[in-house]
């Protein structure tokens, strides 16, 4: 046996009786077999969703205020309110929080809608159809119906007007949730007055129409039934202020819209990113099941 050199390595030789070279046959490993339109396909979808995943926060977007910007300024523009908020709140002493940005509580919302569903429009539907003199025996015509629009259009009218006017207020609050008259303006004085005579016109109405109602029936109690009902109405419609007047401040709606248009956004930017992950893990699947076949195959010899 002879070994010979060669460029391509090294060739074993036997020599026979008759003087012939026969050449011994050298298994040879294959390379890997790649599935090449599979994972081709697979990092072209993968580098496809990690492009829209970095695009996110160069998305262009409408602000609250109608502003254009982009996801990117969004995002930042609500670490800038956390931030304002969280040093207006560490101006007031550790003993006694700030209030000025607390939001209303669930229960208080619950409450006012309560009052103006179940005894704001009861009462002034009540009164409507008596002024237009609903005939109970046979209710069903236009006075039922005039009374329902009235009452519709008081009640949700003057609700209306309380929630924006105490929305409205906020912006005027101290750091005890509370108004000071010397430091509002002149707007904002009118407005006040505004609710005020508001309040007083909702008891001073409801207070002459069961008034009238209780001494035509010849009732003892028209007075004090009068005076129950006003002062019900009255609680009810000021409850509908407070509750706005209470419910955060103009920095809190701010952070609420940006908020809720960055995380829309970030759970596209993770829905991408999760796309890519679970591409990614099909790829290497891909790639270890080509490798596994590719060292299965059986060696021949070359031709």
């Amino acid at each position: 046996m002879t070994n010979i050199h060669t460029n391509h390595g090294t060739t074993n030789l036997q020599l026979t009786n008759t003087h012939e070279i026969a050449v011994r046959p050298v298994a040879i490993q294959p390379e890997p077999l790649i599935a090449t339109d599979a994972t081709d396909r697979l990092i072209a979808q993968i580098e496809g969703e990690e492009r829209c995943a970095s695009r996110i926060k160069s998305t262009p977007v409408i602000g609250p205020r109608n502003q254009h910007m982009t996801v990117g300024d969004a995002e930042d523009e609500v670490h800038h309110i956390k931030m304002i908020i969280s040093l207006d709140e560490d101006r007031i002493d550790e003993k006694q929080n700030s209030l000025r940005h607390r939001l209303a509580p669930r229960w208080l919302k619950l409450l006012a809608l309560f009052m103006l569903i179940f005894v704001d429009y009861p009462i002034m539907f009540l009164m409507a159809s008596s002024i237009f003199n609903v005939d109970w025996s046979d209710p069903f015509g236009i006075p039922l119906l005039i009374s329902v629009v009235v009452a519709t259009l008081s009640t949700g009218g003057a609700a209306a007007a309380l929630h924006h006017l105490g929305h409205e207020h906020r912006e005027h609050k101290n750091d005890k949730g509370q108004l000071e008259w010397r430091t509002l303006s002149k707007s904002s004085r009118a407005t006040l007055i505004a609710v005020a005579l508001l309040l007083l016109l909702i008891g001073w109405g409801s207070y002459q129409r069961i008034y009238t109602e209780g001494v035509l029936s010849g009732s003892n109690l028209a007075v004090l039934l009068a005076l129950l009902v006003s002062f019900v109405l009255v609680i009810s419609a000021w409850l509908i202020w407070r509750t706005a007047f209470r419910d955060g401040s103009v920095l809190t709606d701010d952070l609420a819209r940006y908020s809720r248009i960055v995380n829309h956004y970030v759970a596209l930017q993770r829905s991408h990113e999760d796309n890519a992950a679970k591409l990614r893990h099909q790829l290497n699947v891909v790639l270890r099941r080509a490798q596994r076949n590719a060292g299965t195959i059986p060696l021949q010899p070359p031709a």
